[in-house]
C-alpha cells in the first residue's frame, strides 16, 4: 500500500513539536545573523496571515513575493499558503513585466526597491490591486509604493497559524524559471507536487544534523525549513546569505544545518 507523502501543512504542524529548534538564520551582511526558532516562525506566519487577511488578501489570490530577507520571504510564503492564496516567485533578472502580464497577480508583496521597480517598469500595471511593502520604506510609501506589511520576527509566544487541509490538486505556488535557456516559464505547483518533491529530497539527501544544503532553486529555498521535519527528530534549518551568480540563487553555507530561504530584488 502506497502512503501519500506529508503535505506542507503537515510538516509545518510538526515544527510545533520542537519550538526551540532553530529553523532559520537571518543574515544581514557578513557578520550579522539572527536565529529564528520554530515557535517564532510559526507565530510570525500567523501574524503575517492576519495582516494579509486584513489587507484584503483572499483564497485564490496570486501574490508576488520579492524580498531579499529570508525570514520575510518564508513567513510571507507560508502565510499566503495558509490563507489559500498562491505565492508567486520570480527571479528578478527574468522578464518580470512579461511574467506578471502572463499570470495577472492581484497582490504584490516586496521590499521598497521592488516596489520602485514595479512602478517605474510597469510590473503588474493594471493588475495589482494590493501593494504591500516589507521593511523600511521610502518617503511617500503609502502613495507611491504601497501599505506597510509588518514582518518583524516575533518572540514566539503566540499560537501557530490555522492550517486548513487543502486538496492535493489545489494550486499551492507558481514559480518562474530563470530564463537562462529561454523565456522564463511559470510552473504551477499543486500541493501534491510540493509534498512529493519534499519527500523525494528527504530520501535523496538523507540529511542529518550538521549537513548543509546549497539551494539554487527558489521554491526549494523557500521550503527549506520543512526539509527533514518529522515526528522523531528535530533538524535545524538555516537560511544563508544570498549570493547572485549567473541568474541563479546561491546561499552562503553555514555548517550544522539545512539552508532555508532567501529571495532577491536586485
Amino acid at each position: 500500500m502506497t502512503v501519500a507523502p506529508d503535505r506542507v501543512f503537515t510538516r509545518l504542524a510538526r515544527l510545533t513539536e520542537h519550538p526551540r529548534a532553530t529553523v532559520l538564520v537571518r543574515c544581514a551582511g557578513a557578520l550579522s545573523t539572527e536565529e529564528v526558532t520554530a515557535a517564532q516562525l510559526l507565530d510570525g506566519c500567523r501574524r503575517t496571515a492576519d495582516a494579509l487577511r486584513a489587507a484584503g488578501v483572499r483564497r485564490g489570490d496570486k501574490a508576488v513575493v520579492m524580498t531579499r530577507d529570508a525570514y520575510r520571504l518564508v513567513a510571507s510564503v507560508y502565510a499566503l499558503i495558509s490563507l489559500g492564496a498562491v505565492p508567486v516567485l520570480i527571479e528578478p533578472r527574468a522578464e518580470v513585466r512579461r511574467c506578471l502580464d502572463e499570470i495577472a497577480p492581484g497582490v504584490f508583496i516586496g521590499e521598497p526597491l521592488a516596489h520602485v521597480a514595479r512602478r517605474a517598469l510597469g510590473w503588474g500595471r493594471g493588475r495589482v490591486r494590493t501593494a504591500l511593502v516589507t521593511g523600511r520604506g521610502f518617503p511617500g510609501r503609502g502613495r507611491f509604493q504601497g501599505e506597510s506589511l509588518p514582518l518583524e520576527v516575533p518572540d514566539g509566544s503566540g499560537p501557530a497559524p490555522g492550517l486548513p487541509e487543502p486538496r492535493p490538486d489545489d494550486l499551492a505556488m507558481i514559480a518562474f524559471t530563470s530564463g537562462s535557456t529561454g523565456q522564463p516559464k511559470g510552473v504551477e505547483y499543486r500541493h501534491s507536487t510540493l509534498a512529493g518533491q519534499l519527500a523525494a529530497l528527504d530520501a535523496v539527501l538523507g540529511a542529518e544534523a550538521g549537513d548543509v544544503l546549497l539551494s539554487c532553486f527558489l521554491p526549494f529555498a523557500a521550503l527549506g525549513p520543512l526539509l527533514g521535519a518529522d515526528a522523531h527528530r528535530s533538524r535545524a534549518v538555516r537560511a544563508g546569505q544570498q549570493v547572485h551568480e549567473g541568474g541563479q540563487q546561491h546561499h552562503e553555507n553555514r555548517p550544522g544545518a539545512f539552508h532555508g530561504a532567501a529571495a532577491a530584488t536586485s
